[in-house]
């Protein structure tokens, strides 16, 4: 019964609300974890690629998402999503230095303004598995500002 339940919560979580994003392009820079420059364009009306390039532990980061995109219900400039993700870098911190590499999923929710193309969002990656031991990566915790086209 759990298992139906699931597939049940699961299928209908990306199944409804199919309508068109809020836009199609942004540029912009992503502030936390990493701190760099995103992309995120849309690949249909509900499916969405994330890419950022930034710094990390004195080193650089690679991280590409694919993210479900839905409308949040009553709040028409809002947006939230989910998808699995994957990370890639290199780092040099104190006298230890190393390369990871993660796939992990996560979600956020983003703010389309109206009057002006500028988009705010809040991503949340915890890490799934990282297959490079004591990295001491785990997660990705950012805030963006990117410019809409």
């Amino acid at each position: 019964m759990k298992k139906i339940m699931f597939l049940l919560i699961f299928t209908g979580l990306f199944t409804f609300g199919a309508k068109a994003q809020l836009y199609k392009h942004s540029i912009g820079f992503a502030l936390g974890t990493p701190l760099g420059v995103q992309y995120k364009g849309a690949l249909s009306s509900n499916n969405a690629i994330d890419i950022v390039l930034g710094t990390i532990f004195n080193g650089v980061t690679v991280t590409g998402a694919y993210e479900w995109v839905f409308p949040v219900k009553g709040a028409r400039d809002f947006q939230w999503f989910v998808g699995p993700a994957a990370s890639i870098g290199a780092w040099d911190h104190d006298h230890d230095d190393g390369v990871f590499f993660a796939v992990y999923g996560g979600g956020g929710i983003e703010y389309k303004f109206n009057e002006i193309p500028l988009v705010l969002s809040f991503d949340l990656f915890p890490i799934g598995v990282s297959f490079i031991e004591n990295s001491g990566y785990d997660f990705q915790c950012r805030a963006g500002i990117r410019y809409t086209f």
